[in-house]
């Protein structure tokens, strides 16, 4: 059945008694039939064809309705399929990343810190990831030395250093303690002892508050200002302050108190100015004997010892610096060590020397070498390169490695 383009029902039956349809009522016109009954007849025709398309249109705008229905519930169908696949995709990556940051997403409390001591104690990040993983950690690092170090090298336990630690509530318990901070009477204080012991709480509640908040229990709203922790922040700051500056007099006035001593000395000694001035201008100093006494200055003989780590006299063939690669002080040249092992073999080496630089050996990526010296390095713009040689630790570098050789006892640098 072919498809109606419109509705049959606002069509309009013509007047077949019309000149134009004479041909049409001719053929019915008989010599019983008149012309009036012929178009009779045509109206009857028109009438019931029209209404026969008047059922078929009802019944195609039924079908298409069922039709667009149909459509509709299979593209809602699809929609819906759609939006749960999205859906599962979303709790999946939501749940590996619960996962992978699971302090990001705890309940912080909304409560003060729990009472703890003035102190807090951090153990190394590198010696708590081992412990996690169940490997063997040193005894060094819970030693009064490695918890020192640990608090001076502290670094974020956060590996991407640009992806925030906490979730939505952590951020806004943030933004309001450095409200809460700024707005503090000792902000713009003139005692700049108050301003240093405010800035050293913050730093010392933040990082409290993160190692924390993987343990929903001991977690806390750290926008809640404790005074009391200022207080006892402020004081320890003055009492620094003052130790720093009463060892700065002690010092000058040691320093004054020999000047004088030894003024005193030369200005009291007539003899020695009678021998002084006795001395004949016409004699010559007499040189000492090349084969008596080394014609070298003595400060450079005083540097070749001091660079030695030993008195004058004494040789050895250790040295008082840590190859960067097996951690030995035996003399060899630590620029081209290549030791695969460590220098007692206690531990495979996991650094070495190639052109000179410093490398890991198991990326090849290069390592600070000023960090691996004892005075480290203060630069920030390199912190990745930040390791140890000896160990992978990031809280030191090779000269203050635990695993290092030791100097020989009666021999101290």
């Amino acid at each position: 059945m072919n498809r109606l383009p419109y509705d049959p029902s606002a069509n309009v039956c013509p007047d077949f008694m019309d000149e134009r349809y004479r041909a049409g009522r001719t053929v019915f016109v008989t010599p019983n039939i008149s012309e009036v009954q012929a178009a009779a007849t045509l109206r009857g025709i028109w009438v019931t064809t029209n209404d026969a398309l008047c059922i078929q249109w009802q019944q195609q705008v039924i079908e298409d309705d069922r039709l667009r229905t149909e459509q509709q519930r299979l593209a809602e169908e699809e929609e819906e399929r759609s939006f749960q696949a999205i859906r599962l995709e979303e709790e999946t990556a939501q749940a590996e990343e619960k996962k992978k940051n699971r302090s990001k997403y705890h309940v912080l409390p909304e409560r003060p810190r729990p009472t703890t001591t003035e102190d807090d104690i951090i153990v190394s990040d590198f010696a708590m990831r081992k412990i996690d993983k169940g490997l063997y950690v040193e005894i060094y690092y819970w030693t009064n030395d490695g918890l020192d170090d640990a608090l001076a090298n502290y670094r974020t336990k956060d590996d991407d250093g640009m992806v925030p630690t906490t979730g939505e509530d952590g951020v806004l318990m943030l933004a309001r303690f450095w409200g809460a901070l700024m707005i503090h009477r000792h902000w713009n204080s003139r005692d700049k002892s108050l301003q240093k012991g405010l800035l050293l709480y913050q730093e010392e509640q933040r990082r409290a508050w993160h190692n924390a908040i993987p343990i929903p229990a001991n977690a806390w709203d750290i926008s809640i200002i404790s005074e009391s922790a200022i207080s006892r922040t402020c004081n320890r700051v003055y009492r620094d302050d003052r130790n720093k500056q009463d060892l700065s007099d002690d010092y000058k006035k040691s320093q004054g108190s020999n000047l004088r001593i030894g003024l005193g000395d030369s200005f009291s000694n007539p003899r020695g100015r009678r021998s002084r001035r006795s001395v004949s201008p016409n004699r010559k100093r007499r040189s000492a004997s090349p084969t008596k006494r080394s014609s070298a200055p003595r400060t450079a003989r005083a540097a070749a010892g001091a660079c030695s780590g030993f008195p004058a006299g004494v040789h050895n063939t250790r040295s008082p610096a840590v190859c960067a690669v097996c951690l030995g002080r035996n003399s060899h040249s630590f620029i081209e060590c290549t030791a695969e092992r460590l220098w007692d073999s206690a531990f495979p080496s996991v650094a070495t020397r190639s052109n000179k630089q410093l490398l890991l050996r198991s990326s090849d990526k290069p390592l600070c070498v000023d960090w691996q010296r004892a005075i480290g390095c203060s630069s920030h713009s390199h912190s990745e390169r930040h390791v140890c040689s000896g160990c992978l630790a990031t809280t030191h570098g090779a000269q203050n490695c635990p695993r290092a050789q030791t100097l020989a006892p009666g021999h101290s640098l």
